[in-house]
């Protein structure tokens, strides 16, 4: 058995939600979740119920159903301590370094927001 299944929900015109979900743990998260029914319809197709959200930085287009699935899931809302005032609904905030637990797994945080993408 995996020991993390992924499943992609397209988002607008040109993202994905990524629904990770832990087994062994029943936990299940949503990075990056624009649109709220979308990702409702996902996770009932699959059966998982949402735990927490994942947000990479703070642009609505991976924000914008932060508030309208905490308030249906009670999940809770992770994302990075330097976008804190502008990640709506975040309770866990996470920076460069640290080690965020989901379920009984963990995942090292990289903060790549001042890396040059220039060559």
């Amino acid at each position: 058995m995996a020991i993390l299944e992924v499943h992609s929900v397209p988002m607008l015109r040109d993202n994905y939600v990524w629904l990770t979900h832990k087994v062994t743990a029943n936990v299940t998260a949503a990075v990056d979740p624009a649109v709220v029914e979308s990702v409702l319809d996902a996770l009932a197709e699959k059966g998982w119920s949402l735990t927490h959200i994942l947000n990479t930085h703070h642009h609505n287009d991976h924000t914008g159903g932060n508030i309208k699935l905490k308030d249906r899931t009670c999940c809770m809302i992770v994302g990075s301590r330097t976008d804190r005032d502008r990640i709506p609904g975040i309770d866990v905030e996470i920076g460069d370094g640290d080690v965020y637990a989901f379920g009984n797994a963990g995942a090292r945080v990289f903060d790549v927001s001042n890396v040059s993408l220039s060559h």
